[in-house]
């Protein structure tokens, strides 16, 4: 009879209290979260930028940024301080436009935006009020753990007495400018700038991308970092790396002597994955021999691992087992090169193993069947060793997806 009762008041008292308990929301410390990077484009080339009235020339004024991010409810005004249910909240990076931030899972949340002039800290912006200049929202979004890439609409609101107005035409003494003498000064809710030109106060349309699918970004301004939010850095090897600018198209390059590569182990894509490589070289090939190599997946020469070297024939090779595919290299020249791996099953075509490849934004041809893999990323060395290339390196991409033809041409003209 004991039992019986026992029995009874784990059916009915411990068993429900676990299922009502166990099925309710995770408090926000126990919500699964993500570690995203927003890439911020205040001077995008969208349609709606080329028509904004707030010109890049004066955005670039502004060198504080606070990217909040807030639950979708949130409703939107200048006064940055007052939004205490942020989910995450940093400053962007001037100096390359990005900011990374841990927000939760399938939640509902918005990108807040507030642009100050001065150069503030985040404690300096906290333990004061500073003057905002524009602010602006996105709209409602989520993410989840299979969310590769997302871009959202930032309208910007510039706060009134902040602008070029009244920073700089209100101490100037030109008869021009303070001639009262009956013109209808009257702007109808518009600010005025130089050269006669009108802004709404309502204006500029930011773009922030959020792309989950950049597996790795070498930049190498002055060193191996990885500029994305896995932090795949990379190790040098021999020390000493050199980074300058030799006529690139931004900022600095890394330099390959002939005997240094650098490299992580951080890194793993099957036969079956999409993925794209993305880089800029500079050669020197009238020092290069045959296999020196931009880049190789693994140590092994066997099963799918592959190099990407040069020929010795002023040409580009992507390199791997039963495969060979050459490009047109020319030396001491800034060239941009891009190769793309698509799987498709084959219930869908008789080939699915489809690499593509491009230069300088324009595709050239693909080659079925083309089976690679990836072990770690080498960059400077073949896979077997030895193999090390001269010339210089610059802006090194891995995505886990295929870039369309589309989307390779315009990372090429991002560039310009």
């Amino acid at each position: 009879m004991g039992f019986k009762l026992i029995l009874l008041w784990v059916l009915f008292g411990i068993v429900p209290l676990f299922v009502f308990t166990g099925c309710g929301d995770l408090e926000p410390d126990m919500q699964d979260t993500r570690t995203v990077s927003l890439n911020m484009d205040f001077h995008g080339k969208s349609s709606s930028r080329s028509s904004s009235s707030v010109s890049a020339a004066e955005l670039s004024q502004y060198n504080t940024h606070l990217i909040l991010a807030l639950p979708s409810w949130e409703y939107l005004t200048s006064s940055y301080k007052n939004f205490y249910s942020s989910f995450a909240q940093e400053l962007m990076n001037a100096a390359d436009k990005k900011v990374s931030l841990e927000i939760p899972l399938n939640t509902k949340m918005k990108i807040f935006a507030f642009l100050f002039k001065e150069n503030y800290s985040m404690y300096e912006l906290f333990s004061g009020t500073r003057t905002v200049g524009y602010y602006g929202e996105s709209q409602p979004f989520s993410i989840d753990e299979q969310t590769n890439n997302l871009s959202l609409g930032i309208n910007l609101i510039q706060v009134p007495g902040t602008g070029n107005d009244t920073d700089e035409e209100g101490t100037d003494t030109d008869e021009e400018d303070t001639d009262t003498s009956g013109e209808d000064t009257d702007t109808g809710g518009e600010d005025i700038t130089d050269d006669n030109e009108t802004v709404d106060n309502e204006t500029e349309e930011e773009e922030v991308v959020v792309d989950l699918t950049l597996l790795a970004h070498y930049k190498f301004e002055g060193d191996l970092t990885d500029n994305t939010s896995y932090g795949r850095h990379l190790t040098n090897y021999p020390t000493g790396f050199t980074f300058s600018n030799p006529d690139n198209i931004s900022g600095k390059a890394a330099w390959f002597s002939g005997n240094k590569y650098a490299y992580t182990d951080n890194i793993s894509i099957e036969d079956t994955d999409n993925y794209t490589i993305a880089f800029w070289i500079k050669p020197y090939s009238a020092s290069m021999t045959a296999w020196d190599s931009v880049m190789s997946s693994g140590d092994q020469t066997s099963y799918g691992r592959f190099q990407i070297d040069y020929s010795g024939q002023d040409k580009l090779r992507f390199l791997t087992q039963g495969h060979t595919i050459s490009i047109d290299l020319e030396a001491l020249e800034w060239q941009h090169f891009v190769f793309t791996k698509q799987f498709i099953p084959n219930y869908v075509m008789t080939y699915n193993h489809v690499l593509s490849y491009y230069k300088d934004g324009e595709y050239l041809d693909n080659k079925t069947q083309v089976e690679t893999r990836w072990d770690k990323i080498k960059i400077g060395l073949n896979r077997s060793g030895g193999r090390y290339w001269i010339g210089f390196i610059d802006d090194f991409r891995i995505y886990n997806r295929t870039l369309t033809a589309d989307e390779v041409e315009e990372l090429y003209e991002s560039y310009e």
